[in-house]
Parts: C-alpha cells; structure tokens; sequence
C-alpha cells in the first residue's frame, strides 16, 4: 500500500474532509486531493501529522 492510500484512509476513518485535514496540515483542498491522487508529493509534515492520527 502506498503513503497516498495510508494518508486518504486514516483521513477517512478519522472522519475528516480533504478540507479538514488540509486545515489540520496547512495545506489546500486541491493540494490534499493531489497528493492522494499522486499528482503531488506527500510533503513529510503531512505524513507526520497522518502517522499521529
């Protein structure tokens, strides 16, 4: 399973939006439904915040 599966389902079981955890990551909308479609990078604060949920 790759990091962009990981993160997209811990924001799911934790209930979140792609808004509330961009919110959560300081990152947009867009940008989270980028990286979870692999269009972008996964910066490591944002893994880090997924691995804490």
């Amino acid at each position: 399973m790759c990091v962009a599966t990981v993160m997209k389902e811990v924001r799911k079981d934790a209930g979140m939006s792609q808004t509330d955890f961009g919110r959560l990551t300081g990152y947009s909308k867009s940008a989270i439904s980028d990286m979870e479609r692999k269009k972008a990078d996964i910066p490591e604060i944002v893994i880090k915040k997924t691995a804490k949920r």
